[in-house]
């Protein structure tokens, strides 16, 4: 009798915790520290940016190499994370390597941004309203809807890669801008339009001893399309052109360009390495080999209930 008591109580504790398990994920706020502290004890220490806990809302899967953020602050500046909560323009959805809580700069990273209308390159003009109203943010999923044009903007990932899912309005022409985040003007940018492919690299440079210098390696990044893509090229700043590679250049990145109707839905995928873009192609083919978005969340949600 005893042992079956025990059998019982074990079997009913396996249960219950197996059942929390699944529903883990509801609790996760990936808001928290993505403003600034407002306690006392954070008063004591500043104003400046000791007073933020620097986390982003990320997707991704427990102990990823790369993760996936919407991205309100450009480039890789020291104790500036990606995302600020206060903040209401997106300049674009980051595969980051920030690391979450800390004051150092983002490392190798790359941001897509989709831009509809006519296409513009320029900084000052590629960034889009949004809302919190409009945000779900989940450590295996997010999704935005940006208020000018209501496009909206799905993400979920894998340990070293991204897939995203825009969905049109309305009629309209739509741009892909890819942009290494080089803060040193270093990056390179390949478009490979017979592939529906974008690749290149970001170096990553010392912040401590040897400050400046290269670091030795960089974060490599190839981007594929499910559409076909009706135009490309690549661009710095405000000019772009109709090329199929551009490097060593302040603010460059490379577009796809795409024609699509009301309900649209275009994907594209991203794999990440810091050792080639051969790697990067490499963990996209293995990660993502098709374009099963929702198969990809399950699994993401899956790790993030396990661990």
């Amino acid at each position: 009798m005893q042992r079956l008591l025990a059998a019982f109580l074990f079997f009913t504790v396996v249960s219950n915790t197996h059942a929390q398990n699944k529903r883990l994920l509801k609790y996760v706020d990936p808001y928290v520290g993505t403003a600034p502290s407002t306690t006392l004890s954070a008063g004591k220490h500043g104003a400046g940016t000791e007073q933020r806990a620097n986390t982003i809302p990320a997707v991704g899967v427990p102990f990823g190499m790369t993760q996936w953020t919407p991205q309100t602050q450009r480039l890789e500046t020291k104790c500036v994370p990606p995302y600020i909560y206060q903040d209401r323009t997106m300049s674009g959805f980051r595969g980051t390597h920030w690391l979450s809580g800390s004051c150092v700069p983002d490392y190798g990273s790359v941001t897509i941004m989709p831009v509809t209308g006519k296409l513009v390159t320029a900084n000052v003009e590629v960034s889009a309203a949004f809302s919190h109203a409009d945000e779900i943010t989940r450590p295996d999923y997010y999704r935005t809807k940006f208020t000018d044009n209501e496009l909206v903007t799905e993400i979920t990932a894998t340990a070293r890669c991204g897939i995203m899912q825009f969905t049109a309005s309305k009629d309209d022409s739509l741009y892909l801008l890819v942009t290494p985040n080089s803060d040193k003007g270093k990056a390179h940018i390949y478009v490979n339009r017979s592939a529906n492919e974008v690749s290149g690299y970001n170096p990553a440079y010392r912040i401590y001893v040897g400050s400046g210098k290269p670091a030795g390696f960089s974060g490599y990044f190839v981007m594929r399309v499910e559409s076909i893509a009706a135009n490309g090229g690549v661009f710095t700043g405000d000019s772009h052109f109709a090329a199929d590679s551009i490097a060593d250049k302040k603010d460059i990145g490379a577009y796809l360009g795409f024609k699509v109707t009301k309900g649209e839905v275009v994907r594209i995928k991203i794999g990440t390495s810091f050792t080639s873009i051969a790697a990067a192609r490499k963990n996209l083919e293995t990660e993502i080999p098709g374009w099963d978005f929702n198969g990809v969340r399950a699994k993401a949600a899956a790790a993030g209930k396990k661990h």
